[in-house]
């Protein structure tokens, strides 16, 4: 009884007299207040201040993963940087500028306290240049996420004496050139990607000390010649990301230096020429995009030093055919489940070149090859060929199919190509079917033995010479009746010029 009667007195106080409680809370703020300033936490900074952290443990070398937010402009040299040697624990560290933050400079001030870091990711500053040893020699440090900071250049030894990095981000950034000492002192890096720059120029030998790198990314640059020599060093690399960027012509042995490779993507650039042993030295190679280029002509040996290849991507270009010679070397790869054999939205003739198609149709055990040669189209001119396939035209005409591009049903999706499904290609214009025109068709619905040979096609004859026979199609035997008659008038036109004469 007494214990209730003591407690509602407090509590009527408290009531009676609300200046007890306010005053409680000011020394409890003013307590925390001098605890900030004689034990200074990167952890337990105010609210209101210049930056900001949350912590999975606020309490003074104990926390291990924090997120930092910069939320007014700080200069290099404040004090609130060096509050993180309180927290040198920490082995991942994130920071987020806001706008008005304005950070035009790596806090370097800040990550030299952390000897334990193994990530680092700062993203959303305006940082023009990364300067020598920003990163303050982290000697555990694997991984170093920069994107979305507006850099430009980066400067020899920026990433100097981190001797455990491995995964390196430089993406969403305006870096427009990267030159040799740039990824000194990262021996054991794996993946760099620097897509989405303004990158037109990369010095021969940048990458030559990246001895263990397997992935590099620099899609969506502006690199408009590459060559051999820029790669040297890349010995175990696997992947080489270089769509949408500017390049017109792949030369001779440009990725012979990275005998490693499996897969390589080229897609949305503006080749029109590769060489003849481009893909040379290759005996891993497994996945080869071109999508979306401008190659007419797509004739080379060096496909035949990758027995591996499975996945092969040429659609959206301007090939006029694809010889069995050029694609034998990766024939028995395709009758595999898992291979792609990607063609559609080309220009290709309907002629004996492309005969294989009907063979690799009925041996394949790929669905998805299978698909799409059956929506493979070709384009015929009623002025070069035989009359038998044109009566199969007038009989069976077929208007033109809507090409796969980049949409794939969820049957087809593949690991493969997790990449190309999302491709946009730029719409070609293809031939319209018509009676005087090239006509369309699925290259499958015309019988192999009826696809003519380009060596066989009408050549019209000199104006002032007599018609030749020999030059036109060998007359099938059933046409032979239909073109009696016109053999017979012509005979006779001939007897009686001589006889008038």
């Amino acid at each position: 009884m007494a214990v209730k009667l003591t407690a509602l007195v407090c509590t009527l106080l408290l009531v009676l007299n609300p200046e007890l409680t306010n005053g409680s809370r000011s020394r409890s703020r003013s307590k925390s207040s001098e605890e900030r300033k004689h034990n200074p936490n990167a952890c337990d900074l105010p609210s209101d201040g210049q930056v900001f952290c949350y912590c999975d443990n606020n309490e003074r070398m104990m926390a291990r993963d924090a997120s930092c937010w910069v939320f007014n402009e700080i200069k290099r040299d404040d004090p609130t940087w060096e509050l993180f040697s309180s927290q040198n624990e920490l082995v991942k560290f994130k920071l987020l500028v806001r706008p008005q933050g304005n950070l035009d400079y790596v806090p370097t001030d800040a990550i030299k306290h952390l000897h334990h870091a193994k990530s680092i990711d700062i993203q959303y500053a305006a940082i023009p240049t990364i300067h020598p040893h920003a990163f303050a020699n982290l000697s555990k440090l694997e991984e170093l996420f920069l994107t979305r900071n507006q850099i430009q250049k980066i400067k020899p030894n920026a990433f100097a004496y981190l001797p455990r990095l491995k995964q390196l981000k430089l993406e969403e950034n305006r870096i427009s050139s990267l030159q040799v000492g740039t990824f000194t002192g990262v021996p054991h890096l794996t993946h760099l990607y620097i897509n989405q720059n303004n990158i037109t120029k990369i010095e021969e030998g940048t990458f030559e000390l990246l001895k263990h790198l397997e992935v590099l990314g620099l899609t969506m640059n502006n690199l408009q010649k590459i060559s051999d020599r820029v790669f040297r060093g890349l010995m175990r690399l696997e992947q080489l990301e270089l769509s949408e960027n500017q390049l017109t012509e792949l030369p001779d042995m440009v990725f012979s230096e990275m005998s490693n490779l499996r897969e390589i993507d080229l897609d949305r650039n503006a080749i029109q020429k590769i060489g003849t042993y481009a893909f040379a030295g290759l005996p891993r190679l497994e996945r080869l995009s071109l999508g979306g280029n401008q190659l007419t002509v797509f004739d080379t040996y060096g496909l035949q030093g990758s027995p591996s290849l499975s996945v092969l991507d040429l659609r959206e270009n301007e090939l006029r055919t694809l010889t069995r010679e050029t694609i034998q070397p990766m024939m028995n790869q395709l009758t595999n489940r898992s291979a792609y054999l990607l063609l559609t939205g080309n220009f290709f003739e309907c002629d004996c070149r492309m005969n294989w198609v009907h063979a690799l149709h009925n041996e394949t055990n790929s669905e998805v090859v299978r698909s799409f040669l059956e929506e493979l189209t070709c384009n015929l001119s009623s002025g070069d060929i035989p009359n038998a396939l044109l009566e199969l035209e007038k009989s069976k005409a077929v208007q033109p199919v809507r090409s796969r591009n980049s949409e794939y049903d969820e049957d087809y999706d593949d690991e493969h190509l997790q990449d190309t499904e999302t491709h946009n290609y730029p719409p070609a214009a293809k031939p319209v079917a018509s009676p005087s025109g090239p006509v369309t068709r699925h290259l499958l619905e015309i019988p192999s033995d009826l696809l003519p040979c380009p060596s066989q096609r009408t050549a019209p004859p000199p104006q002032s010479s007599p018609v030749d026979f020999n030059l036109y199609y060998p007359i099938l035997s059933s046409d032979a009746l239909a073109v009696q008659p016109l053999l017979l008038s012509t005979l006779a036109a001939l007897v009686l010029a001589r006889l008038i004469s």
